[in-house]
């Protein structure tokens, strides 16, 4: 039968509201204390936690900011407004989803979800959403939005489910430039290998991700269509009679004249200065391919030779790949769940709007990853025997914290009140109204 069978892991006769998930992780962490006014000469009193709570879920949700006021109760339409305005920002949403993740890294049972003792697996991937207003960012794709227009949101999580970065990019623009914003972001997530599917994958990626100790680690759509490449000339390994041989070899005398630049360009990416997507999207907007550019390629090549020999031969490998991508596709069912506002159309009209909307989702999704991981936490703990609980934690890790159905992300009816409404229309008296298609063609007429 299986424990899982015989007892849920999560609850199944009760629902846990949003709300009470939020501030139990916010007593535990503190998170909420992250937003702050952001006028440097004034600082009013602090807001009242159920404007907080309630901005969060407006944006996170895509419910929108006066929408969510209308449909709370206690809730000021102009105070929700200012709460928005003045304590959400991008800045401020990355460190309260930062300190989220600082701790629930810190749980015995997250290590636990990590395939390999001692190593940190992170993947990303990029999900595509509607938009409801006009967006420089937005691009017409059929595929995904039909006569409409759309953006792609970009975000990276661990194996134990902990979102470190999410980002808004145009929905016909490659993923690869974001994937070393992803990995060098976090400060508490430190990636020791990262996965990506071919959206993703890039030369120039597997150069700067080896240089900066992180392995990279695509999934390719059709490996034998990638090409090997040496230092050597292709004919040393022929003449040697290698059943293997690269196809070409690399241009290795203009990867040593721009070592000085490669480790220039490194260290800024490395220390913050720019974010490296926009290094890389700047480097490669020449008529002419940038000899740096072509060296970071080659080294890349290097690099993804290496690593193809090693795919094909260990299956351990292609497995951790396949499993940190399937918990990435879960992560974007999760995601799509939690943005249920306005049929799951991005409906803000700026861009730094959409960025604290997809920022607050994410930090939505990492509370409650963090709830669900104190949650079986403390059934682990309430284990009677040593059995029991080896028997739940083989289930346990079998399993993904990003699940949602215990918990109600859609607010709750009330009918306690049961006094009848008053009456708005008067039935007869609409019946009666004296309309006739007369009037219609008369209308036509003028």
């Amino acid at each position: 039968m299986g424990r899982a069978r015989r007892h849920p892991l999560y609850p199944v006769s009760r629902v846990i509201a949003l709300r009470d998930v939020l501030l139990q992780v916010d007593r535990l962490t503190g998170f909420l204390g992250k937003f702050r006014h952001q006028n440097f000469l004034h600082k009013p009193s602090r807001p009242d936690t159920r404007l907080l709570l309630a901005a969060l879920i407006g944006y996170g949700e895509n419910i929108g900011i006066r929408k969510m006021a209308l449909i709370s109760r206690s809730i000021s339409s102009n105070a929700l407004e200012t709460v928005a305005t003045h304590y959400f920002s991008p800045e401020m949403i990355l460190e309260a989803s930062d300190c989220i993740v600082a701790h629930s890294n810190t749980l015995p049972l997250t290590d636990l979800f990590r395939r390999q003792e001692g190593l940190i697996m992170t993947g990303s991937d990029g999900q595509k959403y509607d938009v409801s207003a006009p967006s420089l960012r937005a691009s017409a794709s059929f595929k995904y939005f039909g006569n409409g227009e759309g953006i792609s949101i970009y975000s990276g999580l661990d194996e134990a489910g902990q979102l470190i970065y999410t980002v808004v990019i145009n929905a016909a623009e490659r993923e690869s430039p974001y994937v070393l914003d992803v990995i060098l972001h976090n400060p508490v997530i430190q990636t020791d290998a990262h996965a990506t599917d071919m959206h993703g994958f890039s030369e120039v990626n597997f150069a700067l991700t080896s240089l900066l100790g992180v392995e990279f680690r695509p999934r390719f759509a059709s490996i034998h269509r990638q090409q090997l490449y040496s230092i050597d000339a292709v004919s040393t390994y022929k003449e040697q009679g290698y059943r293997i041989v690269p196809t070409a070899r690399i241009d290795y005398e203009n990867l040593i004249e721009q070592g000085d630049n490669l480790l220039c360009f490194l260290a800024t990416m490395r220390l913050g200065y720019t974010q490296p997507s926009t290094l890389l999207k700047r480097l490669n907007s020449y008529a002419r391919q940038h000899p740096l550019y072509r060296a970071l390629k080659d080294l890349g090549r290097l690099y993804k030779t290496d690593y193809i020999l090693r795919y094909v031969h260990d299956p351990d490998l292609r497995a951790s790949v396949e499993g940190m991508l399937t918990r990435v596709e879960h992560s974007n069912k999760f995601s799509s769940a939690v943005t249920l506002g306005n049929n799951q159309a991005f409906r803000w009209a700026t861009e730094r709007e959409r960025t604290i909307a997809a920022g607050c989702k994410m930090v939505i999704m990492n509370a409650i990853n963090f709830y669900n991981l104190l949650y079986l936490s403390e059934k682990l703990r309430q284990c009677i025997s040593e059995a029991d609980r080896h028997e739940l934690l083989g289930t346990i890790l079998k399993s993904s914290t990003h699940t949602w159905h215990h918990i109600n992300l859609g607010g709750e009816y009330d009918f306690s009140d049961s006094t009848q409404p008053a009456d708005l229309f008067d039935l007869k008296a609409l019946m009666n109204l004296p309309l006739s298609r007369n009037m219609r063609l008369v209308r036509k007429v003028k």
